[in-house]
């Protein structure tokens, strides 16, 4: 089921392991949507990133990647991922991120992350990634000039 603009939480038929509920899932990771502009999609995750909870975070950043890839008449499209309530991301979860960046430059969205604390930015780091991806210790860096319409 493709996301839409007006929902505030992504839907909870993401792919999961099987034998695992969704619930299970639901209570592991769950994350809120909201917009700045029409160029700029932020989703906010809480809960532990890994292997359980991966596939549910490919799709919210794919689904969110493609609605703001349908928007027209914006120089610049950029989705923030807000790690901040992300208590544990292992190397599952690392993994969706690096799929998430490649679909939305695919599409020609700028996957930016906002990981403000040692558990999300250290394996981030370990692995590098903080060179490849585009990695912030605050959401209003994530996105400067927009501080007074983000949405605590």
């Amino acid at each position: 089921m493709p996301l839409r603009r007006d929902e505030t939480t992504p839907p909870t038929d993401a792919p999961h392991t099987t034998g695992v509920s969704p619930d299970a899932v639901d209570a592991a990771l769950s994350a809120a949507v909201s917009w700045v502009g029409h160029d700029v999609g932020v989703v906010r995750f809480f809960g532990e990133l890994d292997i359980l909870t991966a596939p549910r975070c490919t799709t919210v950043l794919r689904g969110l990647a493609d609605l703001l890839a349908a928007e027209t008449g914006v120089a610049r499209r950029v989705l923030v991922c807000d790690l901040g309530g992300v208590t544990f991301l292992g190397a599952s979860g690392l993994g969706a991120l690096v799929d998430a960046d490649d679909a939305a430059r695919a599409l020609g969205v700028e996957l930016v992350l906002v990981a403000p604390h040692r558990p999300v930015r250290r394996p981030l780091e370990l692995c590098g990634l903080d060179r490849r991806l585009q990695l912030h210790a605050r959401l209003v860096d994530a996105v400067p000039g927009r501080e007074g319409q983000l949405h605590p």
